[in-house]
């Protein structure tokens, strides 16, 4: 079994599979693409939202996922940073097994002012329309502490269908330095050559993913948890080597809202 180290923060971690693994072909993928992100030399910013409009979405969030929680599993919950204490390991994996499909944009109104939000911060008018298949869904993120249950270090864009867009990631609750999304800096610009992952999907124990794990990048990875704030969003190119977040919380759920946006004049036949 491979053993592979990387850091967040500066702490080191490890990764250990038995998977196949490979280096990529020649270039930068998204050379070939569309980049949202080409005013962010970082690929990704933290920016603000009015307070108003980020408690609305906040509370928005907080309350549909209560309501799914209970109508899925028939427990109520009140505070939602305290998920892993009220749901066993059998319940969250049959609720996480239908809750990850994600849930159409248009069943949160709350949700609708982020079209106008990422289109200024890209200088695109963009959608959560995706071109390739019509739909329009958000997705919320539950990590658990302590519980490797998350994605490992990977690129969206590994799959056809989340090129060519913009990511955000929203905190809902439990969001710290500990607990928040991990990024690799700059890596959306980097040569795959260079880039040494499983050939197929990430394997977390019994967990599959779709997306390959990405294990070291010309010897090492170093990933940063930029954290936004309650009023802020990190807005990220799919490009961009993330996930791999572990919440090191000792006693806090991190839950945060994913979309993704794409401009509304991209068809397939120009992907």
């Amino acid at each position: 079994m491979g053993k592979y180290k990387f850091s967040i923060d500066g702490k080191n971690h490890e990764f250990h599979t038995d998977q196949d693994v490979m280096y990529g072909e020649e270039g930068v993928i998204i050379d070939k693409d569309i980049d949202l992100m080409q005013d962010y030399s970082d690929g990704f910013t933290i920016c603000k939202l009015s307070k108003s409009k980020a408690e609305r979405l906040r509370r928005a969030l907080q309350e549909f996922l209560k309501t799914e929680i209970s109508n899925k599993t028939g427990i109520k919950l009140d505070n939602l940073e305290h998920y892993h204490k009220a749901v066993n390991i059998q319940v969250h994996e049959n609720f996480f097994n239908e809750f990850s499909r994600g849930f159409k944009v248009s069943s949160l109104k709350e949700l609708k002012f982020l079209d106008d939000e990422i289109s200024k911060i890209t200088s695109s008018d963009v959608s959560t329309k995706s071109p390739y298949d019509g739909n329009s869904y958000f997705w919320m993120r539950i990590i658990r502490p302590g519980i490797l249950e998350n994605n490992p270090a990977h690129k969206d864009v590994y799959l056809d269908y989340l090129r060519n867009a913009v990511n955000i990631y929203f905190p809902v609750c439990g969001s710290s330095k500990k607990s928040s999304l991990s990024i690799a800096p700059k890596t959306h610009k980097e040569n795959e050559q260079n880039i040494l992952r499983t050939v197929s999907g990430a394997r977390v124990g019994k967990r599959q993913f779709t997306v390959p794990a990405i294990l070291h990048i010309n010897g090492s990875l170093e990933l940063i948890r930029p954290n936004p704030q309650s009023d802020e969003m990190m807005v990220f190119s799919p490009y961009l080597v993330h996930g791999a977040g572990i919440n090191e919380e000792i006693d806090l759920t991190r839950i945060s809202l994913e979309m993704r946006f794409w401009p509304k004049n991209l068809s397939i036949s120009s992907c």
